[in-house]
């Protein structure tokens, strides 16, 4: 009987339902993203992938700047957005106003005179995409703060249900197997369910013409963590934009594909920071630095068990994988650039909660000043292989390695200054 009320009483808990959810929702986001990328390479040219590739890559760069001016500020801002309803109107509109703009900016830009070749279809194929993906990565986050289960699990089945009808109808050719279709389909299944849920959100948030002056108490918190989000991305995703500029569509098409079967992991670790970041910004609220680094402590061991057994898998059965996925293409010959993508994974998760961290207790210009120092040496690699003639898709990950653990060593050199000071900045610290 005990047992019983034991786990009735863990089942009814919001902390578990809402990380239970989370880690089973993205799960399932991250497989279907996954079967629908494994299938685009197979279908699309190595060229065409990698156009594709290219315009996602493009979308990452928006992606980085709305997750760390819009998504976590909106979420360290309003840690109660069912009491802040002019406050919930405010980010919601002003990530609306974001993503139209982005878009039109980016199909404005694909006319310039530099803008040429695939380059324009990359910038073309990215306008058409990222309002959609902008409104649907806001909503997604919200519903999660709100902790409003029951549209989650609406807003997931709705997404796999076009999600899913599109890839059937170019499986079995009712649609071409181009760039354009697939486009669409991305386009149709991210913007129902953003709209779907803008107009559920009505009943939460109140539209005010003072949208302007509630985002602009936050401009130091946006401009701290969007400059370090831009500098994450220029040594982490911008390296894909890189090797399309610099050594055109094919490395970019290897480079992705094989990052591809570590993007499951990926989406899984980015999706439990953001939603444990929401979790961790009300326990700072009640329960202070005490209650924020003991849930922090426990996050890590957390995402350890998310992430060591599929790393181990990739960097030890990289060539099974890639048969089984990419059977009788030319990604298969391509194991040690999946070894070295698993590789990636590790520094990234060790560095996710001290992150979470800096952003809540708004340390954010340590945060801006690492990043930067990080992206500049980065980047600097990356153009001293190409002026070697040294740039591929394999050292292009190197880079992205390189730049992890360097980050990794400044935060464990932040963290030994902390503690000998007696501060406990860094969650490993009891």
């Amino acid at each position: 009987m005990k047992v019983h009320k034991s786990i009735s009483g863990v089942l009814n808990n919001r902390d578990f339902q809402r990380r239970a959810l989370s880690l089973f929702e993205q799960m399932l986001f991250a497989v279907m993203n996954l079967f629908g990328m494994v299938l685009f390479a197979r279908w699309l040219s190595v060229k065409a992938f990698g156009t594709l590739a290219m315009a996602l890559a493009l979308w990452y760069f928006f992606e980085t700047i709305q997750r760390t001016t819009v998504i976590i500020p909106f979420m360290i801002e309003v840690p109660d957005p069912k009491a802040s309803a002019e406050a919930f109107g405010g980010w919601f509109v002003f990530n609306l106003c974001f993503a139209v703009l982005s878009g039109l900016m980016i199909f404005l830009l694909s006319f310039l005179p530099v803008v040429t070749g695939e380059w324009m279809s990359v910038f073309q194929y990215a306008a058409c995409i990222l309002p959609a993906y902008m409104l649907f990565f806001f909503s997604r986050r919200a519903l999660f703060h709100l902790e409003d289960f029951r549209s989650i699990v609406i807003f997931f089945l709705s997404f796999a249900a076009i999600y899913g009808t599109g890839i059937l109808l170019l499986y079995f050719n009712i649609l071409d197997k181009k760039i354009q279709s697939i486009i669409g389909m991305l386009f149709a299944a991210h913007v129902i369910p953003g709209i779907f849920s803008a107009v559920h959100f009505v009943r939460y948030m109140k539209i005010s013409r003072r949208f302007y002056t509630i985002i602009s108490h936050s401009g130091k918190l946006m401009y701290e963590l969007g400059g370090a989000g831009l500098a994450s991305f220029f040594s982490n995703n911008g390296i894909q934009l890189l090797l399309g500029f610099l050594s055109g569509p094919y490395q970019v098409a290897v480079f992705s594909a094989t990052r591809t079967l570590t993007r499951p992991v990926n989406l899984i670790l980015v999706a439990v920071n953001d939603v444990e970041r929401s979790k961790a910004s009300k326990i700072f609220t009640t329960n202070g630095m005490v209650g924020l680094n003991n849930f922090l402590h426990k996050m890590y061991y957390f995402l350890l068990g998310l992430s060591m057994l599929p790393i181990a898998g990739m960097v030890l059965f990289p060539e099974v994988i890639l048969n089984l996925v990419y059977h009788n293409t030319e990604y298969v010959n391509y194991s040690l650039e999946l070894r070295l993508w698993a590789i990636a994974l590790i520094p990234m998760f060790l560095v996710l909660p001290v992150d979470i961290k800096l952003s809540i207790i708004k340390d954010t210009n340590f945060l801006l000043k690492l990043k930067s120092i990080n992206a500049i040496v980065v980047l600097s690699a990356v153009v001293c292989l190409h002026l070697t003639d040294n740039l591929t898709a394999m050292s292009g990950i190197g880079c992205i390695i390189f730049g992890r653990v360097i980050l990794l060593l400044f935060e464990l050199i932040r963290n030994a200054a902390e503690k000998k000071s007696g501060s406990k900045i860094y969650p490993f610290n009891e």
